[in-house]
């Protein structure tokens, strides 16, 4: 365990003045300049609440989260450990790193862990600019009926709630980014299963899917957040997935946990040209 927490020390260190930091900072920061400008430009008058009794709900499900859990998180996240490993693919640093008396597997762990600190960066972010255009909605279209109270058990739900689902993708990207020097294997994958999400969450939402796709949704890696954070009418849903949230955050958990054991597995048994 001290050789891990060294590992994962250093890894961190490594984030120092990188892409990598900046982009957990500046991506969810645009989110919400962007759904802000949207909310500023409304017409007076236009319904702003929605299908949810509180403002904020509207403000963060139906507005900022629906973005990002629907299509900036996978990209986000493969933008992420792609950046991660590349670190030590730009430098033909991995051969070195495998040779040191440190366990193989902390070396994956050590990238999961801080790729995983980078979502929650994002998800901090988030938290705190929906704040801050709550606040100046509040200031600036009270037309909206935004409450002035912020609710902050409210906000740290929807923002963090979906965030132990989140290493199941993770893991998969990491690993494949570091399998593969190419950076655009690791794009290529995290857009392929986004535009799947994509194509899941739009059939979900419509009502118009098989009884196997709310099932599909639920156990896809990269649309599970998705599930779990969003507001989904159930009213066409099998009797048998009537709880898909739990579906898909019980399966966000396990499938985290069993994707970055084998990460760790298979890196202990890599070999490196």
């Amino acid at each position: 365990m001290a050789d891990f927490l060294r590992v994962a020390i250093i890894e961190a260190m490594k984030l120092r003045r990188t892409l990598a930091l900046k982009v957990s900072v500046i991506v969810p920061l645009a989110l919400i300049g962007l759904t802000l400008a949207v909310n500023l430009a409304r017409t007076s008058g236009s319904e702003f609440v929605g299908d949810h009794p509180n403002g904020w709900d509207t403000l963060m499900l139906d507005q900022t989260l629906v973005l990002w859990c629907f299509v900036l998180l996978p990209l986000f996240v493969t933008l992420e450990a792609a950046l991660l490993a590349g670190i030590e693919h730009r430098e033909n640093s991995w051969k070195h790193l495998y040779a040191l008396p440190i366990p193989r597997w902390t070396i994956f762990a050590s990238k999961l862990i801080v790729g995983f600190a980078l979502v929650v960066i994002s998800s901090v972010v988030l938290a705190l600019g929906t704040v801050v255009q709550g606040w100046i909605l509040v200031t600036f279209r009270s037309d909206f009926g935004l409450p002035p109270a912020i609710p902050w058990d409210l906000i740290v739900l929807r923002n963090f709630g979906f965030l132990p689902t989140v290493p199941f993708m993770l893991a998969i990207q990491i690993w494949v980014a570091i399998r593969w020097r190419s950076f655009t294997v690791p794009m290529a994958v995290g857009i392929a299963a986004t535009m799947i999400t994509i194509m899941l969450l739009r059939t979900l939402k419509s009502g118009d899917s098989t009884p196997f796709g709310p099932l599909l949704a639920a156990i896809f890696p990269w649309s599970i957040p998705y599930i779990v954070i969003a507001p989904l009418s159930q009213s066409y849903l099998p009797e048998a997935l009537a709880n898909l949230r739990q579906v898909a955050f019980a399966v966000g958990l396990t499938g985290g946990l069993a994707a970055s054991f084998l990460g760790c597995w298979e890196a202990t048994r890599r070999d490196v040209a």
